[in-house]
């Protein structure tokens, strides 16, 4: 898991990556890339001083994808918001270290994706997405973007909508809202149910 940028030190994704381990039978990873505490800075999609930056973490990234691929035959990545830059890099043809991929409502802008489209034109696994209907940063736009690309290279892939819910959903959802709490607990099934792929 490659999470959005709260990290490690957001329960929610210790626990569902332990509810991944539990529910799939699988050994769950889930580094932690961010060395300080605390939330991002408020400035972290625009300013590339920053360590969230798309340069700073990469190298770290595939350093550990590398560690993991050495100690297990299959390898699946999921990516939230901000941790799926690195799973666009660890999924592609330059890359390739894992045998599957999970984008979680992603973040592309050019600071973590400089080369979009092209970043998904490499992806070269089997890929699933899971995007919320009230997107603010992956437009619809940037939808069809990806389709149009995937499809050109007949790319094995699915895209599930989630209607009514806001960008974080599957990671930090609203459980005081039902619709987003749902489309929580959809998509935290599916990403264990769909790690059979590899």
């Amino acid at each position: 898991m490659i999470s959005d940028v709260f990290g490690w030190n957001l329960i929610n994704a210790r626990l569902i990556a332990d509810q991944y381990a539990e529910e799939a039978g699988l050994v769950v990873y889930l580094p932690h890339f961010f060395i300080e505490s605390g939330p991002a800075p408020l400035n972290y999609m625009t300013d590339p001083s920053v360590q969230f930056n798309r340069m700073n973490k990469l190298p770290l990234i595939v350093f550990v994808a590398n560690v993991v691929r050495e100690k297990h035959q299959k390898v699946a990545t999921i990516g939230y918001c901000w941790g799926t830059f690195g799973v666009f890099a660890l999924g592609s043809k330059k890359y390739g270290l894992v045998d599957a991929c999970a984008i979680c409502h992603p973040t592309v802008i050019p600071l973590f994706t400089p080369h979009w489209p092209q970043d998904i034109e490499e992806l070269d696994k089997l890929i699933l997405f899971l995007l919320a209907g009230n997107e603010e940063i992956f437009t619809p736009d940037k939808v069809a973007q990806t389709k149009e690309s995937l499809d050109k290279k007949g790319a094995d892939y699915t895209i599930i909508e989630f209607p009514g819910v806001e960008h974080g959903f599957s990671l930090r959802g609203n459980e005081k809202n039902e619709t987003e709490k749902a489309a929580t607990i959809k998509s935290k099934t599916m990403l264990s149910h769909g790690s059979s792929v590899t």
